[in-house]
């Protein structure tokens, strides 16, 4: 206790740091742990006694949204859908999203400039202001109501941003590594797999994080693509909770919404480690 007084008053400036992230971190967790909270509350202590833990806590919340109880809301389908929905889609996006950029960032091809700048077009371009194209077109091919056509839109929507961040990342990788693997009778492709990638962990896994997030609680595609019951996302099947005849289920909702922030929460604490380390590899320059 003493060293750390001593501490505190030799470094009153990195105290004050320590201090004010202690704090942020505080009011960051603060909104889970209420959602948490609720979630383990009948409707009626919801609305009673919103900033206020009540006894016993009603864990049956849980097993009632999953399996849909009294509410014909089934998170569990709906989970299982948005897993498989999600993780073709991110593996996709991530192999497609890795090789073009490596190869934007350490290839010098015919049309290189022109198709460089045909991805930072897209990027100005949202893809909600194409929605009404996009619906008659999957429509046309008969992909309304179906995985592949909403794992096409994540794909497609994604992808030109991965790929930038992943050349600027390559764009700074240093080239002697690769000679060097060259010279040792390496293929193009072994120096890609096996002295790119390792180093690239970070910007890949950051790359993944964020789109995981996003096509996790993307709600607009998934409901104009997936609008029958049977195959819609978690995030919205949420909604289902405040259409049951003008009564919002709130004990179920906010169980609902616990469910839906746990993979967000595991895969973060899965892959952000490889950020860092991802960073430390890569400060050869």
């Amino acid at each position: 206790m003493q060293r750390r007084r001593n501490w505190i008053a030799e470094h009153p400036g990195q105290a004050c740091v320590v201090l004010l992230l202690i704090i942020w971190s505080i009011n960051q967790l603060l909104p889970l742990m209420w959602m948490y909270a609720m979630s383990l509350k009948t409707d009626i202590d919801v609305v009673r006694y919103p900033l206020k833990l009540t006894w016993p806590p009603h864990f049956e919340n849980y097993p009632a949204a999953w399996n849909g109880e009294d509410t014909g809301v089934t998170l569990g389908v709906y989970f299982r859908n948005s897993a498989l929905i999600v993780s073709i889609s991110l593996l996709i996006l991530v192999i497609v999203a890795t090789l073009a950029g490596y190869a934007f960032g350490r290839f010098d091809f015919f049309g290189r400039r022109a198709l460089f700048f045909v991805l930072l077009s897209l990027i100005a371009v949202p893809m909600h202001a194409l929605i009404v194209p996009l619906y008659h077109e999957l429509k046309a091919f008969g992909l309304i109501n179906s995985f592949v056509g909403l794992i096409l839109l994540y794909v497609t929507s994604n992808l030109p941003f991965s790929i930038l961040v992943l050349q600027a990342y390559f764009t700074t990788f240093p080239s002697e590594l690769e000679d060097s693997a060259l010279i040792d009778g390496c293929t193009r492709l072994g120096t890609f797999w096996y002295i790119a990638m390792p180093i690239a962990k970070g910007a890949v896994s950051t790359i993944a994080i964020v789109n995981f997030i996003g096509m996790w609680n993307e709600i607009l595609l998934a409901i104009i693509v997936l609008w029958e019951n049977k195959v819609r996302t978690l995030a919205v099947g949420l909604l289902g909770y405040s259409a049951q005849y003008g009564i919002i289920r709130w004990g179920l909702m906010f169980a609902g919404l616990s469910i839906a922030t746990i993979p967000l929460i595991v895969f973060y604490l899965i892959f952000h480690r490889n950020i860092i380390k991802g960073a430390t590899l890569g400060s050869y320059r």
